[in-house]
Formats: C-alpha cells, sequence, structure tokens
C-alpha cells in the first residue's frame, strides 16, 4: 500500500462553498472511490466509513513516525508482538549512506525491518529496502550522475517500519558516513 490518494483533484475543495454547504456529497464520494484520502500535503487524513476510523482509533500507538537522526540513539523502544514501530530518517542534500541499526535486547525476540523512500509506513509487501545484518542500510546518491558529479536524489526522507513478530525492546541508532564511489576507467573518461 503507498500513500493514500489525494481527496480531491482541487487541493482547496473541502473549504468550498459548495462542499460548506453540502458536506454530504463529498462524503459519500470519499466512501465510494477514496475510503482513504490525504488532503493536500498537509499530513491530514480523510476516513470515509465507520470501519475504517474504528481501525485507525485502534492502530494510534502505531501510528506515530519517530523521526531519528544522524548519530541519535532512541535506547530502549519497543514494539509488541503484532504491531510496527516506524522513523523517519531526514537525509541531507548531499549523497550519504545511511545505516539504522537495531540492537535487540532479547536475542530469542524476532522482529522484521523495511524501509522505503517513498511510502511512510513500509511493510513486507510494500519496501524498497530490506534489512540486512540487523538493520537498514541505504545510498543516498543518483547511479546515474556517478560520472558528472555525484548528486543526491530529491527525497529528503527514510522511512523504517519495525514490525514485531515477537515483542522486542531493542536499541534504534542511526549513523551517516560518505559514499564511497568507485568508478571505471571508462567512467573516468567520460
Amino acid at each position: 500500500m503507498g500513500r493514500a490518494p489525494p481527496y480531491s483533484v482541487t487541493q482547496d475543495e473541502i473549504m468550498s462553498r459548495a462542499c460548506i454547504e453540502d458536506p454530504h456529497s463529498l462524503y459519500a464520494r470519499l466512501r465510494n472511490e477514496h475510503p482513504i484520502a490525504r488532503i493536500g500535503e498537509s499530513g491530514v487524513h480523510a476516513v470515509a466509513n465507520w470501519e475504517l476510523v474504528d481501525e485507525a482509533l485502534g492502530r494510534e500507538a502505531d501510528s506515530e513516525i519517530f523521526s531519528i537522526g544522524n548519530g541519535e540513539q532512541r535506547k530502549n523502544d519497543y514494539v509488541a508482538s503484532g504491531s510496527n514501530k516506524y522513523y523517519r530518517v531526514p537525509l541531507p542534500a548531499r549523497p550519504a549512506q545511511v545505516r539504522l541499526e537495531i540492537q535487540q535486547r532479547n536475542p530469542t525476540a524476532l522482529v522484521h525491518i523495511w524501509g522505503s523512500t517513498e511510502d511512510e509506513r513500509p511493510s513486507a509487501r510494500n519496501n524498497t529496502l530490506k534489512e540486512r545484518d540487523d538493520g537498514i542500510t541505504y545510498q543516498h546518491i543518483l547511479t546515474e550522475s556517478i560520472g558528472s558529479g555525484a548528486r543526491a536524489p530529491p527525497w529528503n526522507g527514510l522511512y523504517v517500519c519495525v514490525e514485531g513478530i515477537t515483542e522486542c525492546t531493542f536499541d534504534a541508532q542511526v549513523v551517516f558516513s560518505t559514499v564511497k564511489v568507485t568508478l571505471t576507467k571508462e567512467q573516468l573518461q567520460q
């Protein structure tokens, strides 16, 4: 599941006179077309049926995204069995390697780690990065720019999900480092 679709083709429809005077038309359209829709880029979402409202309210603890930056560590974080903990790692405007490490405090616990630069809620079905060696490593560099001067991609966040298969207490830490670029002789001559 990617980002929720926008609620309208015109971002300000919700504040229009017609919508204010007759909001039920908008509600009916949302229920039929997009029961979960985002309101512009505000971070606010419309949830248009009771079943989804109940689910969203029941998952309030899961829905918070914690921001964690370079060198920061969150000690004694916790994820319950069958739930998720989400992180957003702000990315720099320059190329960099980003590593988010999870150090489990209880070695018998089981978690999966998923990452994405596009989806705020990565999962097993929707991710661009998968766990390796108890963490996620992301190379924040445009590979096609390597021969002509390395550039960073336009996105500004790495989103990470720690999925609790069993309950787990862990420490999460982010480390940024420089990207090592190895060029071939042909690339150097370009």
